[in-house]
C-alpha cells in the first residue's frame, strides 16, 4: 500500500500541470485545479511521514545494480515536509504575482509540475532514482526560467542548462564509480564501516561532489544562480529558496551520508578538500553580496554563501553535522523564500530593483519591510530567531571536530554572518530611516501593499523566522532523535 500511495503523491502535480497544458483550462478553474493537487499532495505527503515506514521497493529493474526503486526514510520525510509546507503558499505567491502575465497559464502549469519532480527526488531509494529526478528537474525548471523570453532571460537559461547538464555528467560517471567500489547503489545511513575507501570510490566522490555543487553553487561552479535572477521572482525564489539549490544539497548529503557512509571520508584529503570549498565559498557569495545593488542578485550570491553552510556542515562527516545540514537546509528555505518574495512585492508594486531606490519605501510597504527585517534578522543569526539556531549547531558542530580547517571553516561563519548582517539589516534600514528624495520619489508614489496573495505567505514566512527561534527546541530535539 506504501508504495502506491508514494507513486501517487508525485504523480498528481505532474498530472495535474500536464493535463492544464493539453486541455488549457480558463484561469478559474486552472486556480482550483492547481490548489487543489497542490493543497491534496501535500496533505498525502504528511499522512505517509506520519503512517509510512521506512522501506524500499523496486519500480523498474534495468541491471544488475541499478534500479528504480522509492522509500521515504528520515532524510527524505524531512525535505518532503518542508517542501510540501512552502509549496501551496509559494503558489499563492505565483498567482499574485503572475496575474498580469500573458503567458501565467504556461507558467502556472510547470511550477505546479515541479512539485512532483522535487517529491520523486525525496522518495529516492538510490542514486540512480534520484538522478533521474535531478535531471528532470534541471528540464522541468528550465520554462520557468526564460518564460520571460527577453533576450537576458534565453541567456540564463542556456547558461542554467550548461551546467547543469556538465555537472550530471560528471555525478553519472561518478555514480557508476562509487556503485562498482561498494557493488550498490542504495541508500542506507551509516557513520562506522569495516572497510576502507577504494581510489575508485575517492574519484568517484570528487566527479559527484563537483556534479552536484552545480546546484549546490559552489564556487567556481555558481555562475548560473545569480544569472538566473532574471526570472519572475516566484521561480528567483524557488531556485534559491526551496527546490534546485536544495535538491544539490540534499544530493550531497546522500552521497556523503547514505552511500558507503561518511566514515569512509572522514580524515582523508577529500574531507578537508570540501571543507576548504565551502569556506571559500561562504566568504566569497558574502563578499558579493555586500557589493551588489540589484536587490534579487544580493540575496542570489546570499544564497551562494548560505548554501555553503550546509556544505561545510555535510564535510564535518559527524552526526552533529548531519543534524546541523538539515537544520540549517529547512531554516534557510523558509528565511530566503520570505526575502526573495519581499523583493518581488517591491519590484511589482513600485518598480524598485536597487538598494538605494529604497529610501523611505517603509512607510508606503510596512508589512513587507517587517517582514523583510525579521527575515533579515533571522538569515543574520540573532538570537531569538530562527537562523541562530542553526549557525550555532553548525559552529558547534565545526568546533566538536577540533582540526584545522573546521576552525577555518567556524571562522569563516562568522566573519559571513557579520558581513550579512551588513548587507541585509542595511535594507529595512534605508527603507524606515532614510527620506526619500527626487530621484526615487516616483517609486514611493507608485509603491503599495494591494496584493493580498502575495502579502499572505510574506507575513506567513516571516513569523515562521520567529517562531522557529523561539520555539527552536522542539526542532532541534527531533532532527537529534532521527540522526544522533
Amino acid at each position: 500500500m506504501s508504495s502506491w500511495v508514494l507513486i501517487i503523491i508525485f504523480i498528481i502535480p505532474l498530472l495535474s500541470g500536464l493535463l492544464m497544458s493539453i486541455f488549457k483550462p480558463k484561469d478559474r478553474l486552472m486556480k482550483i485545479i492547481s490548489y487543489t493537487s497542490v493543497i491534496l499532495t501535500s496533505i498525502l505527503v504528511w499522512f505517509s511521514i506520519f503512517l509510512i515506514q521506512d522501506e524500499g521497493f523496486v519500480i523498474l529493474k534495468i541491471v544488475e545494480k541499478y534500479q528504480i526503486s522509492l522509500r521515504f526514510d528520515n532524510a527524505g520525510k524531512i525535505f518532503a515536509g518542508m517542501v510540501s509546507l512552502l509549496w501551496p503558499l509559494a503558489l499563492m505567491y505565483s498567482y499574485g504575482y503572475m496575474k498580469h502575465d500573458e503567458r501565467r497559464g504556461i507558467y502556472n502549469n510547470f511550477y505546479v509540475m515541479t512539485y512532483g519532480v522535487v517529491l520523486g527526488l525525496c522518495f529516492s531509494e538510490n542514486l540512480l532514482t534520484m538522478f533521474i529526478f535531478y535531471e528532470m528537474l534541471t528540464f522541468i525548471t528550465l520554462p520557468l526560467i526564460i518564460h520571460p523570453m527577453t533576450s537576458e532571460a534565453k541567456r540564463a537559461g542556456r547558461i542554467y542548462l550548461y551546467y547543469s547538464l556538465s555537472g550530471s555528467s560528471l555525478s553519472l560517471v561518478g555514480m557508476i564509480m562509487m556503485t562498482t567500489s561498494l557493488g550498490t547503489n542504495s541508500f542506507n545511513l551509516a557513520f562506522e564501516m569495516s572497510q576502507s575507501a577504494s581510489t575508485l570510490y575517492q574519484i568517484g566522490f570528487v566527479f559527484c561532489f563537483l556534479g552536484f555543487g552545480v546546484k549546490s553553487a559552489i564556487f567556481p561552479l555558481h555562475y548560473w544562480l545569480p544569472t538566473a535572477g532574471v526570472a519572475p521572482t516566484p521561480t528567483t525564489a524557488l531556485l534559491h529558496a526551496v527546490a534546485v539549490v536544495k535538491a544539490g544539497v540534499f544530493a550531497l548529503i546522500r552521497i556523503t551520508y547514505y552511500l558507503g557512509g561518511a566514515s569512509l571520508l572522514q580524515g582523508t584529503w577529500i574531507q578537508y578538500f570540501m571543507m576548504m570549498v565551502a569556506s571559500f565559498t561562504i566568504l566569497f557569495g558574502s563578499i558579493k553580496a555586500l557589493k551588489e545593488q540589484h536587490l534579487k542578485r544580493r540575496f542570489a550570491y546570499s544564497t551562494i554563501s548560505n548554501l555553503s553552510y550546509i556544505v561545510l556542515a555535510i564535510s564535518f562527516m559527524s552526526r552533529l553535522g548531519l543534524v546541523s545540514a538539515f537544520l540549517h537546509l529547512v531554516i534557510h528555505s523558509i528565511t530566503k523564500i520570505c526575502l526573495f518574495f519581499c523583493c518581488g512585492e517591491i519590484i511589482e508594486n513600485s518598480s524598485a530593483k536597487y538598494v538605494y531606490e529604497l529610501n523611505g519605501i517603509g512607510k508606503k510597504m510596512p508589512l513587507t519591510m517587517i517582514s523583510f527585517t525579521l527575515a533579515s534578522c533571522s538569515i543574520t543569526g540573532i538570537p531569538l530567531f530562527a537562523g541562530f539556531v542553526s549557525k550555532y549547531y553548525l559552529i558547534k558542530a565545526g568546533l566538536s571536530l577540533a582540526n584545522v580547517f573546521s576552525y577555518i571553516g567556524v571562522g569563516c561563519l562568522i566573519v559571513s554572518a557579520l558581513l550579512t548582517a551588513v548587507y541585509s539589516l542595511s535594507i529595512p534600514f534605508v527603507s524606515f530611516v532614510n527620506k526619500p528624495n527626487e530621484k526615487n520619489q516616483q517609486i514611493i508614489d507608485k509603491a503599495n501593499e494591494n496584493s493580498k496573495e502575495m502579502l499572505a505567505p510574506i507575513i506567513t514566512f516571516s513569523l515562521l523566522c520567529l517562531v522557529l527561534g523561539v520555539g527552536s527546541s522542539f526542532l532541534v530535539s527531533l532532527f537529534m532523535n532521527l540522526f544522533m
